[in-house]
């Protein structure tokens, strides 16, 4: 078992680093009123509203964020609470349910939405261009076959 855990293969390194970054981003708060699903559901509304003039439905959601709807369903409650969303029924088709934001969740999506856009200049100015584009490659390279292995039901 200790041949795992040995510091000197890449495996070991890459678990390492991944531990390392995943231990900093739970560290650190995306907002002081939302919990890290709210705020990644904020931000899967705004991506939707913008890639697209349809409406923004729960299936899409969770096709988005690729979780059941039942998810995207007790989390956009939460969010209706909080007065940041609010659902109606689609007079096109009143199976679908629609999704937008509330003047003060289009508010609060702006600000997130600014201060995410910050953090990522932060991090083109710490790595460069050229590390940047590396780990842009690097990720589309995992992300793409992260999904064909999904597609084929390698990957749960």
């Amino acid at each position: 078992m200790r041949e795992c855990w040995d510091d000197t293969t890449l495996e070991s390194q890459l678990m390492t680093a991944f531990m390392r970054f995943q231990r900093t981003r739970r560290k650190a708060p995306l907002h002081e009123k939302f919990n890290r699903s709210e705020v990644m559901l904020i931000g899967a509304i705004m991506h939707l509203q913008m890639e697209s003039e349809e409406p923004v439905t729960v299936s899409r959601l969770s096709q988005k964020l690729r979780v059941a709807t039942p998810t995207v369903t007790k989390l956009l409650s939460a969010m209706e609470e909080k007065g940041i969303v609010e659902r109606t029924v689609s007079r096109r088709d009143r199976r679908k349910i629609i999704v937008s934001f509330t003047e003060a969740g289009l508010e609060m999506g702006k600000k997130a939405q600014e201060h995410f856009m910050q953090d990522l200049s932060n991090l083109v100015a710490l790595l460069g261009e050229e590390d940047t584009r590396s780990l842009i490659r690097i990720l589309d390279k995992v992300a793409e076959d992260h999904d064909k292995r999904t597609e084929v039901g390698e990957v749960d």
